[in-house]
């Protein structure tokens, strides 16, 4: 595989939902979970999204299969969506918090190796903000890696899987989008999208999750992002 530049998803590359919160919302319904295992939760909850047939509500997909992979009781999973609705409903920028262990690391590896780097995040406008927060990048100097753009959907005002969501990113990298890999954890919005807009889609699935029928290029780390790499 061959690229020049590289842009990344937020959720589910670098940040998951923080277990705590999750926790804390539960309890308040009465909720207990079996497994706390918040992690990979979110990518059970992505291949759920992934395996739907479009429409509907994603986020009701998604914590379907995230209070499954938690363990909730098939009895209390009715209350369990409902306080988790409204708490993924919240901003965004407390919730999606929890880092995943080795991605800024393996963030600051392709650093080094002189990639030009951005973000292209479906968020509410809090993604630039959360990013800084975290030290995972900013646009200039500071505590995290240096990238050139991020791209909040919410202020560009359209979203992945909507091609036209990369174009501001790939004009602001200054590179054809067939020189461009894009990471995101999900087949549906992010490998679709990113192919649609002409870009190299890896998906990112640290416990293989993924059962969707498209053919795509996995990955478990950010690390393996750096030993694929080939710059021509």
């Amino acid at each position: 595989m061959t690229f020049r530049a590289v842009l990344l998803d937020v959720g589910g590359v670098f940040l998951v939902p923080r277990g705590t919160l999750v926790t804390e919302a539960l309890a308040a319904v009465e909720v207990i979970i079996e497994n706390s295992d918040f992690e990979r939760a979110h990518f059970r909850g992505i291949a759920t999204v992934d395996l739907g047939a479009g429409g509907g509500d994603d986020t009701l997909r998604y914590l379907q299969g995230y209070v499954e992979a938690l363990g909730v009781l098939a009895k209390d999973q009715p209350r369990a969506l409902n306080a988790l609705h409204a708490l993924w409903d919240a901003p965004s920028v407390d919730l999606w918090s929890q880092p995943i262990p080795g991605s800024v690391h393996g963030f600051r590896k392709l650093a080094e190796h002189d990639l030009p780097l951005g973000i292209v995040s479906n968020s509410d406008g809090t993604v630039e903000e959360n990013l800084r927060r975290q030290g995972i990048c900013q646009v200039g100097t500071g505590d995290g890696v240096q990238v050139l753009v991020i791209i909040d959907s919410s202020v560009v005002g359209v979203a992945k899987p909507d091609p036209l969501t990369f174009a501001p990113a790939i004009a602001a990298l200054g590179l054809p989008a067939g020189d461009v890999a894009f990471v995101g954890d999900s087949v549906r919005y992010d490998v679709v999208g990113s192919e649609s807009g002409g870009l190299l889609p890896i998906h990112f699935d640290p416990y293989q999750e993924c059962r969707r029928r498209h053919p795509h290029h996995d990955i478990r780390t950010l690390n393996e992002l750096v030993e694929l790499r080939s710059v021509v």
